[in-house]
């Protein structure tokens, strides 16, 4: 299943684009590494507060549920969900 990796929220930052480039090189290279997540019926996130719930996982979710769908259960992986957002 596709996944997403969001990074270069603060542009002047590269440190953690860096990191995104170099994670996924790790994961092309070692694929039977990776976890998967085979329990969920679709995508979802996880954000630490409403600003970037609505801001930034809010639309991520909606442009991925064009290729995926979106986990509406209310109980994702353990954590109460709305939405697919926990």
């Amino acid at each position: 299943m596709p996944k997403g990796c969001f990074s270069g929220i603060h542009g002047d930052e590269e440190a953690g684009t860096l990191a995104t480039q170099e994670l996924i090189r790790w994961a092309e290279q070692r694929p039977e590494e990776l976890h998967s997540d085979d329990t969920s019926e679709g995508c979802y996130g996880f954000v630490s507060g409403d600003f970037l719930s609505e801001h930034l996982l809010e639309p991520a979710l909606q442009a991925a549920s064009a290729f995926l769908p979106r986990n509406e259960a209310p109980i994702i992986d353990g954590f109460n969900a709305r939405h697919g957002i926990m």
